[in-house]
């Protein structure tokens, strides 16, 4: 099944879990086609795209994220891993030439991949354990917005990062959901936050929109 797409003008790129990364020509939407597949060790579960390159999470064997060169869509190639943990939690989104990391550790790992072939990591920013529970907190989901700031699905909460400098990541927001935060959109600074089944909603899922207009006061 497929567990994460990217669009572009182009493609659309699907994580298809054990099936691999999935390469759909779709140019005209009427008619796409399938052009490509990249077979991965493990299980392809969330793509991102910079530029003609994309950054597969693949789980199992090590968890890594597979640096796709896509220069030619008719002949995509592996040129990189970036390994990131043994369990799964990798979720990665790229902007600017940086790939933004949810680690297994608990992390977000930032990483230069202006040189795509050579990835480096730059930054590594743990997660604060909850205040209330005192429990650790996973990272969901990473939206990057306008390449300045990155938006954290953080388990229960909301945070948000300047990343303007991207090897010094600084928190300039952050916002306690109500029942958790396990999926995100984001657009001109207003997120769309889906939380599981319990906290204000027990029993159903909750889409929660919050305004960060302000980034010291979000509502």
């Amino acid at each position: 099944s497929v567990q994460n797409l990217y669009a572009t003008g182009r493609q659309v790129l699907l994580a298809a879990g054990r099936a691999g990364l999935h390469v759909v020509d779709a140019v005209n939407p009427a008619a796409m086609r399938e052009r490509q597949v990249i077979d991965t060790l493990g299980s392809a579960e969330s793509v991102a795209t910079w530029g003609s390159y994309a950054f597969v999470e693949d789980e199992g064997a090590g968890n890594r994220i597979l640096v796709v060169d896509g220069a030619d869509p008719a002949t995509p190639r592996v040129i990189a891993a970036i390994p990131v943990g043994a369990a799964h939690g990798a979720i990665a989104t790229a902007g600017n030439g940086y790939l933004y990391v949810g680690t297994p550790d608990r992390q977000l790992r930032v990483f230069d991949v202006r040189a795509p072939a050579s990835p480096r990591q730059i930054a590594a920013v743990p997660m604060p354990r909850d205040p209330l529970s005192g429990r650790e907190m996973s990272i969901w989901r990473i939206v990057v917005e306008k390449d300045s700031h990155v938006y954290l699905a953080n388990d229960e909460w909301l945070r948000v990062d300047d990343v303007a400098d991207p090897a010094s990541p600084r928190e300039v927001s952050r916002w306690r959901t109500s029942g958790g935060a396990t999926d995100l959109a984001v657009h001109d600074r207003r997120a769309y936050i889906l939380g599981p089944s319990t906290g204000s909603f027990p029993g159903r899922p909750s889409l929660q929109i919050v305004d960060v207009f302000d980034f010291a006061n979000p509502i």
